[in-house]
Protein backbone atom coordinates (compact mmCIF):
# COMPACT_ATOMS: atom_id res chain seq x y z
CA UNK A 1 0.00 0.00 0.00
CA UNK A 2 1.24 3.20 -0.88
CA UNK A 3 2.17 5.90 2.07
CA UNK A 4 -1.11 8.08 0.33
CA UNK A 5 -3.34 5.77 0.79
CA UNK A 6 -1.89 4.13 4.16
CA UNK A 7 -2.74 8.19 5.12
CA UNK A 8 -6.22 7.93 4.81
CA UNK A 9 -7.25 5.09 6.95
CA UNK A 10 -8.86 5.78 10.08
CA UNK A 11 -9.60 3.66 13.09
CA UNK A 12 -12.39 1.12 12.48
CA UNK A 13 -11.41 0.52 8.96
CA UNK A 14 -10.76 -3.27 8.18
CA UNK A 15 -7.79 -4.28 5.79
CA UNK A 16 -5.58 -6.95 4.45
CA UNK A 17 -2.72 -7.45 6.64
CA UNK A 18 0.27 -9.68 6.28
CA UNK A 19 0.41 -12.00 9.56
CA UNK A 20 3.22 -14.18 8.95
CA UNK A 21 3.26 -16.12 5.88
CA UNK A 22 -0.73 -15.26 5.54
CA UNK A 23 -2.79 -12.31 4.85
CA UNK A 24 -6.06 -11.75 7.15
CA UNK A 25 -8.69 -9.75 7.41
CA UNK A 26 -7.65 -7.11 10.16
CA UNK A 27 -9.78 -4.21 12.01
CA UNK A 28 -7.39 -1.08 12.72
CA UNK A 29 -7.63 -0.19 16.71
CA UNK A 30 -4.65 2.07 16.66
CA UNK A 31 -2.46 3.90 14.10
CA UNK A 32 0.76 5.88 15.06
CA UNK A 33 2.16 6.31 11.87
CA UNK A 34 3.78 5.18 9.91
CA UNK A 35 2.47 1.89 12.59
CA UNK A 36 -0.72 0.70 12.51
CA UNK A 37 -1.94 -1.76 15.39
CA UNK A 38 -4.40 -4.52 14.01
CA UNK A 39 -6.89 -7.18 15.57
CA UNK A 40 -7.70 -10.09 14.09
CA UNK A 41 -8.43 -14.16 15.10
CA UNK A 42 -6.65 -17.05 14.16
CA UNK A 43 -7.59 -20.38 12.74
CA UNK A 44 -8.98 -21.01 16.36
CA UNK A 45 -11.22 -18.02 16.43
CA UNK A 46 -9.15 -16.43 19.23
CA UNK A 47 -7.90 -12.86 19.02
CA UNK A 48 -4.71 -12.18 18.30
CA UNK A 49 -3.30 -7.67 18.21
CA UNK A 50 -0.32 -7.00 16.35
CA UNK A 51 1.58 -4.07 15.24
CA UNK A 52 2.42 -3.70 11.38
CA UNK A 53 3.63 -0.77 9.26
CA UNK A 54 1.82 0.50 6.38
CA UNK A 55 3.97 -1.31 4.11
CA UNK A 56 2.86 -4.78 5.10
CA UNK A 57 -0.95 -3.58 4.37
CA UNK A 58 -2.64 -4.72 1.05
CA UNK A 59 -4.15 -1.55 -1.03
CA UNK A 60 -7.84 -0.85 -0.29
CA UNK A 61 -10.27 -1.39 2.43
CA UNK A 62 -11.96 -4.51 3.04
CA UNK A 63 -15.72 -5.46 4.41
CA UNK A 64 -15.65 -6.40 7.34
CA UNK A 65 -18.34 -9.26 7.16
CA UNK A 66 -18.40 -12.16 4.50
CA UNK A 67 -19.87 -10.93 0.86
CA UNK A 68 -22.85 -13.43 0.61
CA UNK A 69 -22.23 -15.38 -2.73
CA UNK A 70 -24.90 -14.49 -5.95
CA UNK A 71 -25.07 -18.03 -7.03
CA UNK A 72 -27.15 -20.59 -4.54
CA UNK A 73 -26.02 -24.15 -4.67
CA UNK A 74 -28.59 -26.55 -6.06
CA UNK A 75 -29.58 -28.38 -2.88
CA UNK A 76 -30.86 -24.44 -1.75
CA UNK A 77 -33.14 -23.37 -4.34
CA UNK A 78 -36.94 -24.40 -5.19
CA UNK A 79 -37.07 -24.85 -9.06
CA UNK A 80 -39.48 -22.89 -10.49
CA UNK A 81 -42.90 -24.83 -10.83
CA UNK A 82 -42.07 -26.85 -8.14
CA UNK A 83 -44.08 -25.08 -5.63
CA UNK A 84 -47.88 -25.43 -7.32
CA UNK A 85 -47.37 -29.30 -7.26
Amino acid sequence: MKAADARELKVGDWVMASFGCYAKKAEIIAIDWPTFTLRATDHRGDEMIRTRRYVSLWPGKVSPARTPSTSLPSWLWWPAGKASE
